[in-house]
């Protein structure tokens, strides 16, 4: 409930630390894929040196993401945008003609497109709409656990 909290409270300044986590993510990538280059004897030279150059690759877009949170967010939206668009179409495609994968397909790929053209007010959507699901869930969590004790305290033990 208090991440959700957070996030309803403080949605950019969230953004900000998810961008600041995505960028350390893309940085582990990168030295994890570098160690892979020179230490996976099971991969051909040929893919050895191709994972190398991945790794190189999220270390450059991991620094240019630590060094403006910004670019960090775009990328994400990026991502977000282009998963929602393919997937969308995906969906679509492989569902024509049944009505909920057409209508689920064409959504996603709405949301995918409008995430691409409005990338900062679809970012500060989605973590204002995490925010309210998180803060619901850890609600109905709380109700639970109290139901659950209370139920608890009311059941008699058999004798042994």
């Amino acid at each position: 409930m208090l991440t959700g909290l957070i996030m309803l409270i403080w949605p950019e300044k969230s953004l900000l630390v998810v961008a600041a986590l995505f960028g350390v993510w893309l940085l582990v990538m990168g030295i994890l894929s570098i160690l892979r280059a020179f230490t996976a004897k099971e991969l051909s030279t040929f893919r050895r040196v191709f994972v190398g150059i991945a790794g190189l690759l999220y270390l450059i877009i991991a620094a240019v993401c630590l060094r403006n949170l910004f670019t960090s967010l775009t990328l994400l939206a990026a991502v977000i945008g282009l998963v929602w668009t393919v997937g969308g179409a995906a969906e679509l495609a492989s569902g024509f003609p049944r009505v909920l994968p057409v209508i689920t397909g064409l959504l996603s790929m709405a949301a995918g497109i409008a995430v691409f053209l409005w990338p900062k007010p679809s970012l500060l959507t989605i973590a204002v709409v995490a925010g309210i699901a998180l803060v619901v869930i850890g609600l109905i969590q709380v109700i639970y656990t109290l139901v659950i004790r209370r139920r608890a305290t009311h059941v008699e033990m058999p004798a042994a």
